[in-house]
């Protein structure tokens, strides 16, 4: 790269992110997506000459700017890069690393309006607005533990999350604003609770579309022909199922507008909606069980906005989470 440029590398949940001003970086278009696959080591599943990871979990990027919302603080944009494909894509919000915006908007002086809370979890905490402009169009909101007197984000905790080593300290994210960031049609954006569809090979699947946080397409995992407890490295050792479930989101898209085509659905709308494959909890400590999947392939963790949609979706009567 012909120049540095200051960023900032944050775990957020159980993902983790390269944070960037964005009067530092190219403007929005194709020079900024060469720029952050760049950064990132893109295309190449090794991500050898970059900040990747090799998964998507690990090659994602926020940029962060001062809103001129009078009902936000800071400006969110979400950006995934893809490990083996040359894109970006825009279009998706990320609960796991929608946490890390409030520690780094209160270090790096972005938060001009003092709103100290009560104390949340032992922790004094201020509150950060969240606005989603290229995504949901949407405002959250993160409770983020600051020092009484520095006023910056205390790490230190005893708190844990599932798929993560260590502790820290608790952010509280409030995504009661979100609902029908994605479609515009609300909780449930086909009008009910279950739909219908018909696959190519003759399977008929039941779903449910979800539209809160994140947007999801839920279906029962028997209704691929899978338990739902399978790792997700078998999963993607079988194509054949990798090709239904691709087919299962191409419609479920098409159905909602995001696409031209079932077929097209890679192309117009990589990431949305997920697909989370439903079943019985094999853990007494769960009510369900589900196996989620992005870019064509099983992801490794549960997203952390997926998980808030899956709650949500899980107070709707009749859909496939209740």
């Amino acid at each position: 790269m012909s120049k540095s440029v200051a960023a900032v590398y944050i775990r957020g949940g159980a993902s983790k992110a390269l944070f960037f001003h964005e009067k530092d970086i190219p403007p929005h278009g194709c020079v900024r997506d060469q720029f952050l696959m760049r950064v990132m080591g893109s295309p190449d599943p090794m991500q050898i000459d970059g900040m990747g990871g090799t998964y998507p979990v690990k090659s994602k990027v926020a940029i962060i700017r001062p809103s001129e919302r009078p009902d936000a603080d800071v400006d969110f944009i979400f950006a995934q890069v893809s490990v083996q494909e040359s894109f970006v894509d825009y279009n998706a919000g990320c609960g796991n690393i929608s946490a890390g915006v409030g520690p780094f908007a209160m270090n790096e002086g972005l938060i001009k309006d003092r709103r100290v809370n009560d104390v949340v979890e032992g922790y004094t905490t201020q509150e950060v607005r969240i606005y989603q402009p290229l995504s949901t169009k949407k405002i959250l909101v993160a409770h983020v533990p600051i020092g009484s007197r520095t006023g910056r984000f205390v790490e230190e905790g005893d708190y844990a999350i599932a798929g993560c080593p260590g502790t820290g300290s608790p952010i509280l994210m409030d995504y009661q604003h979100t609902v029908g960031g994605a479609v515009s049609r609300g909780l449930m954006p086909t009008g009910g609770p279950i739909s219908t569809m018909h696959l190519s090979d003759g399977t008929t699947i039941q779903y449910t579309l979800c539209d809160a946080a994140h947007f999801i397409a839920f279906a029962r995992a028997s209704d691929f022909g899978v338990k739902g407890d399978e790792h997700s490295k078998k999963i993607n050792e079988n194509p054949a199922l990798l090709q239904q479930i691709k087919e299962f989101r191409g419609k479920a898209a098409y159905d909602v507008g995001l696409c031209r085509s079932a077929e097209t659905v890679d192309e117009d709308s990589p990431i949305l909606p997920m697909v989370a494959l439903l079943s019985k909890s094999s853990s007494d400590e769960a009510h369900i069980q589900s196996r989620l999947f992005l870019d064509n392939a099983c992801h490794s963790a549960m997203a952390g906005a997926g998980a808030t949609c899956t709650a949500a979706c899980s107070r709707v009567p009749g859909s496939l989470v209740a």
